[in-house]
């Protein structure tokens, strides 16, 4: 299994160009998720250095240790997601001479499409913790840093939404989605979507360009 963890970036992202489809977009938005959880810790360190209080020491302390934990879950889905969509191109190479060979193929790629739908949702949740985390650290983080934290909120989202569109493209090969799943998919994308807001909201004007031009 190709382990993204050791690679370089110049490698994933040579390998992401390639023509081979592996990997491909559920990897490369969870390497977005880790990179974005990577700055909220970032960022939560970072305001721990400017407080004395306690209390807040210890959260933020928290916060940065839970940020990473999760920035290592998302780069094991990385991971997970290439060996997953592996798994259902063998199942689509399966022999289908004969009667019971169908059946089997037909089984193997129902399996393999149901293990490649439930990595990216694992994703999408956890592109949602990491964007919960960053709103809970934002108003402690220092003005010369809300541009990161800006940027963490952009990568986590684009964990969420890249991942949920490779859960629902899975859903669709299998031309069956669970009910369950899918409502709770669609949960968890509006929350992420409310809790990006929150963060455009504490950018302020970086968030839309309404930068103040000094006249020369």
């Amino acid at each position: 299994m190709l382990d993204v963890a050791q690679l370089t970036v110049g490698r994933l992202t040579t390998l992401l160009a390639s023509s081979d489809p592996v990997p491909g977009g559920g990897c490369a938005a969870a390497v977005a998720g880790a990179a974005g959880a990577s700055l909220v810790a970032m960022v939560a360190r970072l305001a721990l250095r400017r407080t004395d209080e306690e209390r807040l020491a210890a959260q933020l302390e928290e916060t940065a240790r839970q940020a990473d934990q999760l920035a290592e879950r998302l780069t094991a889905l990385a991971s997970r997601d290439v060996e997953a969509f592996t798994q259902v191109m063998r199942a689509y190479r399966l022999p289908r001479g004969t009667d019971q060979e169908k059946e089997a193929r037909s089984q193997a790629i129902h399996e393999a499409l149901v293990q490649a739908a439930g990595v990216p949702l694992q994703g999408v949740r956890e592109g949602v913790s990491g964007l919960r985390l960053l709103v809970s650290v934002l108003p402690w983080v220092p003005s010369a840093a809300l541009s990161d934290a800006g940027v963490a909120g952009w990568m986590l989202r684009a964990c969420v939404e890249g991942a949920a569109l490779n859960v629902r493209a899975n859903w669709q090969s299998m031309r069956s989605a669970p009910p369950e799943e899918l409502g709770r998919l669609d949960d968890l994308v509006a929350e992420s979507r409310r809790l990006f807001e929150d963060v455009r909201q504490r950018m302020g004007p970086l968030a839309n360009g309404g930068i103040p031009v000094t006249p020369s």
